[in-house]
């Protein structure tokens, strides 16, 4: 299991290192590959697609505040493949049905993530795929 470093928006100007987390038009992505001023959209060998962006869904309700923070930034834990034999606590990170959610509480085990709000958040949502291409496959 590798630790997952979510760094925010994805910018030219930074250095990112092996597991390092961005997002970039409105996909999230991870560093396969320490780099500098490499767009995470077009580069597969420096980055893998964490979740692709999906369509704008409707506005939600407003929710309460929360309390006010330590002001320590927390790392995630990138979990893999979400499994409900597995345990999870906060700020553990799985892929399911095609998006990326993080736990929000301690001891979370068999709420998967899509339908159980109260224990997860969605990190990315995933879209639908695309049409097939026309093409046979082979490059000119």
């Amino acid at each position: 299991m590798s630790t997952l470093n979510w760094t925010g928006m994805w910018s030219g100007t930074n250095t990112y290192n092996v597991g390092d987390a961005v997002s970039y038009l409105g996909s999230s992505y991870v560093a396969a590959a320490a780099n500098t001023d490499v767009t995470p959209n077009n580069n597969p060998t420096a980055w893998n697609l964490l979740a692709a962006a999906g369509a704008v869904g409707p506005q939600g309700s407003a929710g309460i505040n929360g309390a006010s923070g330590s002001g320590v930034p927390q790392g995630l834990n990138w979990r893999g493949a979400y499994s409900t034999l597995t345990s999870y606590n906060a700020y553990d990170c799985v892929s399911f049905n095609n998006s990326s959610y993080i736990c929000t509480r301690n001891g979370v085990l068999n709420l998967e993530p899509d339908s159980n709000p109260a224990y997860w958040g969605v990190l990315c949502e995933g879209g639908t795929g695309g049409g097939s291409g026309g093409g046979n496959g082979s490059v000119a």
